[in-house]
Protein backbone atom coordinates (compact mmCIF):
# COMPACT_ATOMS: atom_id res chain seq x y z
CA UNK A 1 0.00 0.00 0.00
CA UNK A 2 2.76 2.46 0.95
CA UNK A 3 4.70 1.60 -2.19
CA UNK A 4 1.63 2.28 -4.35
CA UNK A 5 1.07 5.61 -2.59
CA UNK A 6 4.67 6.66 -3.11
CA UNK A 7 4.46 5.66 -6.79
CA UNK A 8 1.24 7.68 -7.19
CA UNK A 9 2.76 10.78 -5.58
CA UNK A 10 5.88 10.48 -7.71
CA UNK A 11 3.83 10.29 -10.92
CA UNK A 12 1.57 13.14 -9.72
CA UNK A 13 4.36 15.59 -8.94
CA UNK A 14 6.41 14.68 -12.01
CA UNK A 15 3.41 15.19 -14.27
CA UNK A 16 2.80 18.59 -12.69
CA UNK A 17 6.39 19.65 -13.35
CA UNK A 18 6.29 18.60 -17.00
CA UNK A 19 2.76 19.89 -17.69
CA UNK A 20 3.27 23.27 -16.02
CA UNK A 21 2.12 26.14 -18.21
CA UNK A 22 4.92 27.84 -20.08
CA UNK A 23 4.86 31.60 -20.61
CA UNK A 24 6.71 32.46 -23.85
CA UNK A 25 9.51 34.98 -24.04
CA UNK A 26 8.24 36.52 -27.28
CA UNK A 27 4.76 36.98 -28.69
CA UNK A 28 3.70 38.69 -31.92
CA UNK A 29 5.62 41.66 -30.56
CA UNK A 30 7.92 42.05 -27.56
CA UNK A 31 9.89 44.97 -26.17
CA UNK A 32 12.48 45.33 -23.42
CA UNK A 33 13.72 48.55 -21.79
CA UNK A 34 17.25 48.15 -20.41
CA UNK A 35 18.76 50.74 -18.09
CA UNK A 36 22.56 50.69 -18.00
CA UNK A 37 25.60 52.68 -16.91
CA UNK A 38 28.75 53.15 -18.94
CA UNK A 39 30.88 55.13 -16.50
CA UNK A 40 30.01 58.59 -17.83
CA UNK A 41 26.25 58.38 -17.73
CA UNK A 42 23.22 56.13 -17.58
CA UNK A 43 20.80 55.48 -20.39
CA UNK A 44 17.91 53.30 -21.55
CA UNK A 45 18.29 50.98 -24.53
CA UNK A 46 15.16 49.57 -26.14
CA UNK A 47 15.03 46.17 -27.82
CA UNK A 48 11.92 45.20 -29.78
CA UNK A 49 10.91 42.34 -32.04
CA UNK A 50 9.73 43.14 -35.56
CA UNK A 51 9.34 40.83 -38.57
CA UNK A 52 9.81 37.10 -38.98
CA UNK A 53 13.05 36.28 -40.78
CA UNK A 54 14.04 32.88 -42.19
CA UNK A 55 17.73 32.07 -41.76
CA UNK A 56 19.01 28.60 -42.62
CA UNK A 57 15.50 27.07 -42.68
CA UNK A 58 14.79 28.40 -39.18
CA UNK A 59 12.40 31.27 -38.45
CA UNK A 60 13.65 34.04 -36.19
CA UNK A 61 12.16 37.25 -34.89
CA UNK A 62 14.22 40.22 -35.97
CA UNK A 63 15.09 42.38 -32.95
CA UNK A 64 15.94 46.03 -33.46
CA UNK A 65 18.11 47.72 -30.89
CA UNK A 66 18.25 51.49 -30.74
CA UNK A 67 20.18 53.57 -28.24
CA UNK A 68 21.96 56.90 -28.16
CA UNK A 69 25.23 55.04 -28.81
CA UNK A 70 24.40 52.62 -31.58
CA UNK A 71 21.80 50.46 -33.23
CA UNK A 72 22.08 46.95 -34.58
CA UNK A 73 19.81 44.03 -35.37
CA UNK A 74 19.69 40.69 -33.60
CA UNK A 75 17.65 37.57 -34.25
CA UNK A 76 15.72 35.57 -31.64
CA UNK A 77 14.15 32.14 -31.97
CA UNK A 78 11.98 30.37 -29.42
CA UNK A 79 10.65 26.82 -29.24
CA UNK A 80 7.75 26.90 -26.79
CA UNK A 81 7.49 23.10 -26.71
CA UNK A 82 11.12 22.83 -25.58
CA UNK A 83 10.86 26.03 -23.46
CA UNK A 84 14.09 27.26 -25.02
CA UNK A 85 15.28 30.37 -26.87
CA UNK A 86 18.31 30.96 -29.09
CA UNK A 87 19.85 34.06 -30.65
CA UNK A 88 21.93 35.08 -33.64
CA UNK A 89 24.00 38.23 -33.85
CA UNK A 90 25.94 39.73 -36.79
CA UNK A 91 29.25 38.32 -35.55
CA UNK A 92 27.92 34.86 -34.71
CA UNK A 93 28.84 31.72 -36.66
CA UNK A 94 25.65 30.01 -35.55
CA UNK A 95 22.80 30.29 -33.10
CA UNK A 96 23.56 30.10 -29.38
CA UNK A 97 21.38 29.10 -26.49
CA UNK A 98 19.98 32.08 -24.63
CA UNK A 99 17.39 30.54 -22.29
CA UNK A 100 16.30 27.08 -21.26
CA UNK A 101 13.27 27.20 -18.99
CA UNK A 102 12.97 23.40 -19.01
CA UNK A 103 15.88 23.19 -16.58
CA UNK A 104 15.29 21.88 -13.08
CA UNK A 105 17.06 22.69 -9.83
CA UNK A 106 20.59 21.25 -9.90
CA UNK A 107 20.78 21.15 -13.72
CA UNK A 108 23.70 22.77 -15.53
CA UNK A 109 23.87 24.70 -18.80
CA UNK A 110 26.82 25.89 -20.88
CA UNK A 111 26.46 29.56 -21.90
CA UNK A 112 28.64 31.45 -24.37
CA UNK A 113 29.37 35.15 -23.87
CA UNK A 114 30.87 37.77 -26.16
CA UNK A 115 33.92 39.86 -25.18
CA UNK A 116 33.49 42.25 -22.24
CA UNK A 117 35.31 45.56 -22.06
CA UNK A 118 35.66 45.41 -18.29
CA UNK A 119 36.64 41.75 -17.95
CA UNK A 120 34.68 38.52 -17.50
CA UNK A 121 32.24 39.32 -14.68
CA UNK A 122 29.84 36.91 -16.34
CA UNK A 123 31.55 34.85 -18.99
CA UNK A 124 31.49 31.70 -21.07
CA UNK A 125 31.21 28.55 -19.01
CA UNK A 126 28.95 26.28 -17.00
CA UNK A 127 26.09 27.62 -14.91
CA UNK A 128 24.07 25.62 -12.41
CA UNK A 129 20.43 26.21 -11.48
CA UNK A 130 20.64 26.93 -7.77
CA UNK A 131 16.91 27.37 -7.23
CA UNK A 132 13.59 28.05 -8.96
CA UNK A 133 11.01 30.20 -7.21
CA UNK A 134 7.72 31.85 -8.02
CA UNK A 135 7.67 35.62 -8.38
CA UNK A 136 4.79 38.03 -8.85
CA UNK A 137 5.30 40.37 -11.82
CA UNK A 138 2.89 42.65 -13.67
CA UNK A 139 1.57 39.76 -15.78
CA UNK A 140 1.06 37.45 -12.78
CA UNK A 141 2.99 34.60 -11.17
CA UNK A 142 6.05 33.49 -13.12
CA UNK A 143 9.00 31.19 -12.41
CA UNK A 144 12.28 32.82 -11.43
CA UNK A 145 15.51 30.88 -12.07
CA UNK A 146 18.69 31.56 -10.09
CA UNK A 147 21.83 30.40 -11.92
CA UNK A 148 25.37 30.58 -10.54
CA UNK A 149 28.59 30.42 -12.50
CA UNK A 150 30.77 27.37 -12.01
CA UNK A 151 33.52 28.76 -14.26
CA UNK A 152 34.02 32.42 -13.30
CA UNK A 153 35.78 33.63 -10.13
CA UNK A 154 33.80 35.24 -7.27
CA UNK A 155 33.06 38.95 -7.57
CA UNK A 156 32.59 41.54 -4.80
CA UNK A 157 29.01 42.84 -4.66
CA UNK A 158 28.26 45.80 -2.42
CA UNK A 159 24.63 44.72 -2.01
CA UNK A 160 25.81 41.45 -0.43
CA UNK A 161 28.91 42.83 1.30
CA UNK A 162 30.91 39.84 0.11
CA UNK A 163 32.46 38.14 -2.90
CA UNK A 164 30.15 35.54 -4.44
CA UNK A 165 30.04 33.59 -7.70
CA UNK A 166 28.49 35.68 -10.50
CA UNK A 167 24.78 34.98 -10.79
CA UNK A 168 22.11 35.18 -13.46
CA UNK A 169 18.40 35.58 -12.83
CA UNK A 170 15.97 34.43 -15.51
CA UNK A 171 12.27 35.27 -15.31
CA UNK A 172 9.92 33.20 -17.43
CA UNK A 173 8.19 35.36 -20.03
CA UNK A 174 10.70 38.19 -19.44
CA UNK A 175 14.25 36.88 -19.79
CA UNK A 176 17.34 37.76 -17.79
CA UNK A 177 16.80 40.51 -15.22
CA UNK A 178 20.02 42.28 -16.25
CA UNK A 179 19.62 42.23 -20.04
CA UNK A 180 17.47 40.22 -22.50
CA UNK A 181 20.59 39.50 -24.59
CA UNK A 182 22.96 39.27 -21.62
CA UNK A 183 25.76 37.37 -23.46
CA UNK A 184 26.20 40.41 -25.72
CA UNK A 185 26.29 43.02 -22.94
CA UNK A 186 29.95 44.00 -23.26
CA UNK A 187 29.92 46.67 -20.51
CA UNK A 188 28.98 44.51 -17.55
CA UNK A 189 30.39 45.37 -14.12
CA UNK A 190 29.29 45.16 -10.50
CA UNK A 191 26.91 48.04 -9.74
CA UNK A 192 29.14 49.15 -6.85
CA UNK A 193 31.22 50.87 -9.56
CA UNK A 194 28.31 53.21 -10.30
CA UNK A 195 25.85 55.28 -8.30
CA UNK A 196 22.67 53.37 -9.15
CA UNK A 197 22.17 50.28 -7.00
CA UNK A 198 18.91 48.67 -8.08
CA UNK A 199 20.85 45.69 -9.41
CA UNK A 200 24.08 43.82 -8.74
CA UNK A 201 25.26 44.71 -12.25
CA UNK A 202 25.63 47.81 -14.41
CA UNK A 203 22.51 47.05 -16.47
CA UNK A 204 18.98 46.08 -15.60
CA UNK A 205 15.67 45.43 -17.36
CA UNK A 206 13.25 48.09 -16.14
CA UNK A 207 10.24 46.89 -18.17
CA UNK A 208 9.20 44.16 -20.58
CA UNK A 209 6.16 44.23 -22.87
CA UNK A 210 4.30 41.71 -25.00
CA UNK A 211 1.78 42.84 -27.62
CA UNK A 212 1.77 46.30 -26.04
CA UNK A 213 0.95 45.02 -22.56
CA UNK A 214 3.51 45.50 -19.80
CA UNK A 215 4.52 42.12 -18.42
CA UNK A 216 7.26 43.23 -16.04
CA UNK A 217 8.14 46.45 -14.22
CA UNK A 218 11.16 46.91 -11.96
CA UNK A 219 9.81 49.55 -9.56
CA UNK A 220 13.15 49.94 -7.77
CA UNK A 221 14.07 52.78 -10.12
CA UNK A 222 10.83 54.62 -9.38
CA UNK A 223 11.76 54.63 -5.71
CA UNK A 224 15.52 55.07 -5.99
CA UNK A 225 15.90 57.97 -8.42
CA UNK A 226 15.62 61.53 -7.16
CA UNK A 227 14.07 64.27 -9.34
CA UNK A 228 17.19 66.44 -8.92
CA UNK A 229 19.21 64.51 -11.47
CA UNK A 230 16.92 62.20 -13.38
CA UNK A 231 14.00 62.19 -15.75
CA UNK A 232 11.94 59.52 -17.39
CA UNK A 233 11.32 60.22 -21.06
CA UNK A 234 8.18 58.24 -21.90
CA UNK A 235 7.19 56.56 -18.67
CA UNK A 236 8.85 54.95 -15.67
CA UNK A 237 10.41 52.34 -17.99
CA UNK A 238 12.68 54.73 -19.88
CA UNK A 239 15.33 56.57 -17.90
CA UNK A 240 18.19 58.87 -18.76
CA UNK A 241 20.78 60.16 -16.32
CA UNK A 242 23.66 62.14 -17.76
CA UNK A 243 26.88 61.66 -15.78
CA UNK A 244 24.75 61.11 -12.72
CA UNK A 245 26.75 60.98 -9.52
CA UNK A 246 25.63 61.89 -6.01
CA UNK A 247 26.76 65.31 -4.82
CA UNK A 248 29.26 63.90 -2.34
CA UNK A 249 31.18 62.34 -5.26
CA UNK A 250 31.17 65.43 -7.45
CA UNK A 251 33.52 68.40 -7.89
CA UNK A 252 30.79 70.90 -6.92
CA UNK A 253 28.21 71.35 -4.17
CA UNK A 254 25.16 73.51 -3.40
CA UNK A 255 24.09 73.65 -7.03
CA UNK A 256 21.03 75.83 -7.72
CA UNK A 257 19.36 76.46 -11.09
CA UNK A 258 16.65 79.07 -11.38
CA UNK A 259 14.14 79.70 -12.73
CA UNK A 260 13.45 76.13 -13.80
CA UNK A 261 11.50 75.70 -16.06
CA UNK A 262 12.38 78.79 -18.09
CA UNK A 263 12.43 80.04 -21.68
CA UNK A 264 16.14 79.18 -21.93
CA UNK A 265 17.57 81.77 -19.55
CA UNK A 266 18.85 80.16 -16.35
CA UNK A 267 20.96 81.31 -13.43
CA UNK A 268 23.40 78.63 -12.27
CA UNK A 269 25.13 78.84 -8.91
CA UNK A 270 27.37 76.32 -7.13
CA UNK A 271 30.33 76.04 -4.80
CA UNK A 272 33.71 74.48 -5.59
CA UNK A 273 35.46 73.07 -2.48
CA UNK A 274 38.68 72.85 -4.51
CA UNK A 275 39.87 74.18 -7.86
CA UNK A 276 39.64 71.88 -10.87
CA UNK A 277 39.63 71.82 -14.66
CA UNK A 278 35.97 71.41 -15.48
CA UNK A 279 33.07 71.95 -17.84
CA UNK A 280 29.56 73.32 -17.88
CA UNK A 281 27.54 71.65 -20.61
CA UNK A 282 24.00 70.71 -21.63
CA UNK A 283 22.81 67.42 -23.12
CA UNK A 284 19.44 66.40 -24.52
CA UNK A 285 17.51 63.28 -23.53
CA UNK A 286 19.36 61.21 -26.17
CA UNK A 287 22.72 62.12 -24.67
CA UNK A 288 23.73 64.50 -27.45
CA UNK A 289 25.71 67.57 -26.36
CA UNK A 290 23.65 70.69 -27.12
CA UNK A 291 25.83 73.32 -25.47
CA UNK A 292 29.45 73.46 -24.30
CA UNK A 293 28.92 76.55 -22.19
CA UNK A 294 32.25 76.60 -20.39
CA UNK A 295 35.51 74.68 -20.30
CA UNK A 296 38.48 75.67 -18.17
CA UNK A 297 39.72 76.14 -14.64
CA UNK A 298 37.12 76.61 -11.92
CA UNK A 299 38.71 78.06 -8.77
CA UNK A 300 37.73 77.45 -5.13
CA UNK A 301 34.65 79.35 -3.98
CA UNK A 302 31.11 80.24 -4.98
CA UNK A 303 30.25 80.72 -8.65
CA UNK A 304 27.38 82.33 -10.53
CA UNK A 305 26.65 81.98 -14.25
CA UNK A 306 23.87 83.43 -16.40
CA UNK A 307 23.01 80.92 -19.10
CA UNK A 308 21.11 81.93 -22.24
CA UNK A 309 20.38 78.67 -24.06
CA UNK A 310 18.92 78.77 -27.54
CA UNK A 311 17.20 75.39 -27.38
CA UNK A 312 13.82 74.02 -28.49
CA UNK A 313 11.21 73.33 -25.84
CA UNK A 314 11.94 70.14 -23.94
CA UNK A 315 13.87 68.39 -21.17
CA UNK A 316 17.66 68.75 -20.95
CA UNK A 317 20.44 67.94 -18.52
CA UNK A 318 22.88 70.55 -17.22
CA UNK A 319 26.22 69.06 -16.16
CA UNK A 320 28.92 70.68 -14.06
CA UNK A 321 32.28 69.17 -13.05
CA UNK A 322 35.00 67.05 -14.58
CA UNK A 323 35.52 63.47 -15.70
CA UNK A 324 33.66 60.97 -13.57
CA UNK A 325 32.71 63.66 -11.04
CA UNK A 326 30.18 65.52 -13.18
CA UNK A 327 27.05 66.60 -11.33
CA UNK A 328 23.84 66.55 -13.37
CA UNK A 329 20.55 68.43 -12.97
CA UNK A 330 17.43 68.33 -15.08
CA UNK A 331 16.32 71.60 -16.70
CA UNK A 332 13.15 72.28 -18.68
CA UNK A 333 12.92 74.78 -21.54
CA UNK A 334 9.44 76.16 -22.24
CA UNK A 335 8.40 78.49 -25.04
Amino acid sequence: MIERLLLFLSIFFCSRVHSQQYFPLIADSARWHVFWSNGTGSFTDIFKTTIDTVIGNLTYKKVTHTSWLSSNDLFLREDTAQKKAWYLDPDSTGEKILYDFSLQQGDSIYLEFGPQWMGPILGTGWYVVDSIRNTNISAGIRRKFFLYSRSNPPVWFTSQSQSVPPALIWIEGVGASIHPFYPLQSWLTPSSWWSVNCTDYSSDVTCAFQNGSRQYHNTCYDNYMTPQYMSYIQDSCTWFIGDAVPEWKSDVTDIIISPNPSNGKFTLSFSAPKSFEGRIMVRDVLGKTRSNYFSGKIPVGKHLYDLDLDLPQGVYFLQVGSGDAMLCRKIVVTK
